[in-house]
């Protein structure tokens, strides 16, 4: 099988386009205006061409085929009415297709682009119907950072907007998750950029919006859904610490800044949520900041109590604190040869028993953060230091 992918991937890199005839070629491209005219996305079958279209688009500019303006709006258009349906599969082919055809042909910000950006952004922030704005709002992050760059403040505003918890019946904790999403992934863009520099002020200003997500308690029939926007926040903010550790390690002059306090309250606000109730939760906040202590939080400006959080997550530590509990059970159950340093295997399918949690950005060995027993003992002793004790206290008394 790895043999397969290894020839299935040099394959991949190949361009045989030279073997097809330009008329094919043309056919091909004229495809998309050809199943609009016949109506094929009528009835029970359109959202399946739909879904086909949009991968063809994507092939097309993988391609990167040359297109004629009046193809390109055609396929901007189609990709815009795809975007609006209710499907969130359909939405995520669209923005799959949308991320590659806007970063090969939309590379300038030209003025014939404006009224497709300035319809993303109505819609994504005034729309009555919220899975279109959750559309929209996953869009604005597939835009070619050219356009981006040119449209960069409003975009920061419906994305700022689309964070705000607004007590409403429309308001709607998926469209906060995509917001967040978006958001990160327009700004780690911006950064690794090597000719330019976004404006540090905007880093701070995203910070500040993932801080006040972090306080998203909303509640409904499903429960407590403000824990999947407080985990999109938390996967965020340490997308971009470490996409800025990365640019301090390789130059530790480089334009943008963050303060320490922002580093402090990224940890505290992790810290916040392992004490959480929710099992989940404390493992993706548990597995991040495991991850940024081991990899990231050396390179990033430092702040008070910062030695106490390396101390008690590094690796190496919580590899003695789970031997040693180890021990203790071997000990107390007076287990079998057999069973003897076998305990915590019988419990490792729990930690990865979370079907769309993402641990894959982490790097290494990671902890049973989703068990209590073995979280409680390492943040505790947290509570003797002024500075972490006030977040981890706040969800205790919960």
């Amino acid at each position: 099988m790895t043999l397969f992918k290894d020839q299935y991937e040099a394959l991949r890199q190949v361009n045989n386009l030279k073997y097809i005839e330009a008329s094919t070629v043309q056919n091909i491209l004229e495809l998309v205006t050809k199943i609009d005219q016949a109506k094929l996305y009528r009835g029970k079958g359109g959202e399946v061409m739909r879904n086909g279209v949009c991968r063809l688009i994507e092939c097309i500019s993988v391609a990167q085929l040359p297109i004629p303006q009046e193809l390109i709006k055609v396929y901007m258009t189609t990709l815009d009415e795809s975007i609006q349906k209710p499907l969130e599969e359909l939405q995520e082919s669209a923005e799959c297709a949308l991320r590659v055809f806007s970063k090969t042909y939309q590379s300038e910000n030209i003025a014939e682009f404006e009224k497709f950006v300035e319809n993303f952004l109505n819609k994504g922030a005034t729309d009555p119907n919220v899975v279109i704005r959750r559309g929209y709002t996953r869009a604005l992050s597939c835009l070619s950072l050219a356009i981006v760059r040119g449209n960069l403040e409003k975009i920061c505003k419906v994305l700022e907007e689309n964070c705000t918890i607004k007590g409403k019946e429309q308001d709607d904790a998926d469209a906060r998750k995509f917001a967040i999403k978006s958001y990160q992934e327009i700004l780690s863009g911006l950064l690794e950029e090597e000719d330019k520099v976004v404006d540090s002020a905007i880093v701070e200003r995203f910070f500040r919006v993932a801080f006040s997500l972090m306080a998203d308690y909303t509640t409904d029939k499903r429960g407590d859904i403000g824990s999947m926007v407080r985990e999109a926040s938390m996967y965020s903010m340490v997308n971009i610490l470490k996409v800025l550790a990365k640019k301090y390690r390789a130059n530790k002059d480089f334009g943008v800044k963050i303060s320490g306090d922002t580093v402090f309250r990224c940890v505290a606000l992790m810290l916040q949520q392992l004490v959480e109730k929710i099992d989940r939760t404390r493992l993706i906040a548990g597995s991040l900041l495991q991850d940024l202590v081991d990899h990231h939080l050396k390179d990033l400006p430092s702040f008070k109590g910062v030695e106490r959080i390396q101390a008690l997550f590094n690796k190496e530590y919580i590899q003695q604190k789970l031997q040693a509990e180890q021990e203790r059970l071997d000990t107390e159950f007076s287990l079998t040869e057999e069973m003897k340093g076998k305990a915590f295997d019988t419990i490792s399918t729990q930690q990865m028993n979370f079907g769309d949690v993402n641990l894959s950005n982490t790097e290494g060995f990671i902890y049973y953060w989703n068990l209590p027993h073995c979280v409680y003992p390492l943040v505790t002793p947290l509570l003797e230091v002024p500075e972490f004790s006030y977040f981890i206290v706040k969800i205790l008394r919960l």
